[in-house]
């Protein structure tokens, strides 16, 4: 909520139906909220330290994004490693599958029907999307690229990012 002392942390458990229940009191002013954004930010490494998930739901998690912001617009940042393995938008692995290589240039299937409904949606709420691909790990980037051409944002690609040199 605004002007609290601390920032709220959602979770969104069920992946492949997301939805966002409380839209209006997660979108905040940052000018007002700058001291508990930064102290959540600070926390989340020590939070997770010690998960053995893996994968991600990256859909889910940019469609909640959408769901909060769409009234007031703004921008969207994803931070991705590799392609997004469950929920809505889960990608397969099209490199793995023997896809002809100048065929990954190109967003295929329904995954890219997602990125592409979410990322009308997005530009339609003057909402831009930001992508920031990490790692060495196959990211679908023709599908990734729709979200941030369609809405005006950025795509960015780094390989050669290793986790030991981050701490």
């Amino acid at each position: 909520a605004e002007g609290a002392e601390s920032a709220e942390m959602r979770v969104m458990i069920d992946v492949d139906e997301p939805f966002d229940a409380v839209p209006s009191r997660v979108v905040v002013p940052l000018k007002a909220n700058r001291g508990a954004v930064n102290a959540l930010l600070e926390a989340l490494p020590g939070m997770f330290e010690k998960t053995r998930a893996s994968g991600g739901a990256a859909g889910a998690a940019l469609r909640c994004a959408y769901q909060s912001a769409r009234a007031i617009g703004g921008k969207l940042l994803l931070y991705q490693c590799g392609r997004v393995p469950r929920g809505v938008g889960a990608m397969p692995d099209r490199q793995a599958a023997g896809v002809e290589p100048h065929s990954l240039l190109l967003p295929r299937g329904a995954p890219a029907e997602f990125y592409k409904t979410l990322a009308l949606d997005c530009s339609r709420a003057q909402l831009s999307v930001d992508v920031t691909l990490v790692g060495t790990q196959f990211s679908d980037v023709a599908t990734y690229n729709v979200l941030s051409q369609i809405t005006g944002g950025e795509l960015r690609r780094y390989t050669r990012i290793d986790a030991a040199q981050l701490n």
